[in-house]
């Protein structure tokens, strides 16, 4: 189907201003929808859809600017700690070499030299529930 342009705008996000174009269209049994397209980049865009303009609007207000956030921090390099909880090799562990079996040291219900699972190792107190 063909669609209209009925309204523009903008939105403010990060001091950043971006274009807000909303399209309105008719389904093939006749009922009307409503567009909203946000274009970030000249190939990048994020389009919103609704059954009318006012909810339409609402969610724009709401979805876009978060959306807009996490791809702000996606594209931010991560920084990752070692260790548990966040405690690097400072606080007397030390790295595991690359390749190395993840074993028990010294969680809660763990057995000695048995291997842990992912989620035990970021969270001690996994081992102790899934202990038999």
């Amino acid at each position: 189907m063909f669609r209209k342009l009925v309204k523009t705008g903008t939105i403010d996000v990060e001091g950043r201003s971006y274009h807000l174009r909303y399209f309105a269209e008719r389904t093939a049994r006749g009922a009307r929808r409503y567009n909203c397209e946000l274009l970030i980049e000249a190939a990048d865009r994020i389009i919103l859809d609704d059954d009318s303009l006012v909810s339409l609007e609402s969610k724009v207000a709401s979805l876009l600017p978060a959306t807009i956030y996490s791809r702000l921090l996606a594209a931010r390099p991560a920084v990752v700690t070692a260790g548990l909880g966040g405690r690097g090799p400072a606080a007397g562990r030390t790295k595991r070499p690359a390749g190395a079996p993840l074993h028990g040291r010294g969680a809660p219900g763990a057995k000695k030299g048995m291997p842990l699972t992912f989620s035990e190792e970021l969270n001690p107190s996994a081992a102790s529930r899934s202990a038999p």
